[in-house]
């Protein structure tokens, strides 16, 4: 005698994002990096496009370069200095985002992380006089740099994250949420996207065996 609740299933189907997402070839990536005039600059893309972070937030305090409960190295982000050198809260909840680190990198930044602090630097992006360079100024270095490098214009800048989303997308949608520190798994579907040369791998491990035509 109990009735069954009706369901909508317009509301119910999932809806598969139509957001262009940019990804870099190896060989766009390797001009890229040649056309920045500084080894610091070429040190910022390569950890854009590893980690996928809010470019903001890649200008973290050198007190967020930290050690979890094993003693791995992990990054906490969630932090942007405001042009009043303010420290501000990235994310809506005002939490952090710990974002494991290979420890190469971790090697890299616990350098820069010194140098910012013999300094008294903010954040650890200085230039080789030991400037401190804005959140501006890298940006226009990097934007320039792949015009130079005929890296194809639009989405740049956003382009690094959804870069690294849709290349750890390929290894789990769970751990693409964890790198970019998402809430809600609706938001790392954007980077869930495939090409024919994925659609050609995944056909190469579940193919069973061509069968053999007969003998005539």
């Amino acid at each position: 005698e109990l009735a069954l609740p009706t369901i909508d299933w317009a509301k119910a189907r999932l809806k598969v994002s139509n957001h262009v997402v940019r990804e870099f070839e190896a060989d766009e990536q390797a001009r890229w990096a040649k056309e920045l005039r500084e080894p610091i600059e070429r040190h910022f893309l390569h950890l854009a496009l590893r980690y996928g972070p809010r470019l903001g937030e890649l200008f973290f305090p050198p007190d967020a370069l930290k050690r979890d409960a094993r003693g791995r190295p992990i990054l906490e982000l969630g932090r942007y200095l405001t042009k009043e050198g303010v420290w501000r809260a990235s994310r809506k909840d005002g939490t952090l985002h710990p974002v494991a680190l290979r420890d190469e990198d971790a090697e890299l930044l616990e350098e820069l992380v010194e140098r910012a602090i013999d300094r008294g630097a903010p954040h650890v992006w200085l230039n080789n006089a030991g400037t401190v360079l804005t959140y501006y100024a890298m940006r226009g270095r990097l934007v320039r740099a792949a015009a130079r490098a005929g890296v194809e214009p639009g989405r740049i800048i956003h382009g690094m994250r959804h870069h690294a989303g849709t290349q750890m997308a390929r290894q789990g949608l769970g751990l693409a949420k964890d790198l970019l520190g998402h809430k809600q798994i609706e938001t790392t579907m954007r980077y869930a996207h495939t090409n024919t040369d994925d659609m050609r791998a995944a056909l190469d491990r579940v193919a069973a065996p061509a069968p053999k035509p007969k003998a005539r």
